[in-house]
């Protein structure tokens, strides 16, 4: 379902939020980022710093994939 921008500004008016995922969170802060960003996208503009900040950010590289 596409979300219209009459359901955005209805969103953002709004009081109270429900955030849902379709997937489970396994205690991991980066897990929370979607829905922050949704909450407050004006804090949470980037997932690469939330996750230096938040999540001790570290970079792997195996077999020229950066993980």
């Amino acid at each position: 379902m596409a979300t219209s921008p009459r359901n955005t500004v209805l969103a953002m008016k709004a009081k109270y939020a429900i955030l849902l995922s379709g997937t489970p969170a396994l205690s991991r802060p980066i897990e929370l980022f979607k829905q922050l960003e949704a909450l407050y996208p004006d804090v949470y503009v980037n997932v690469h710093e939330y996750g230096n900040r938040y999540c001790k950010g570290v970079q792997v590289t195996i077999k020229s994939y950066t993980i």
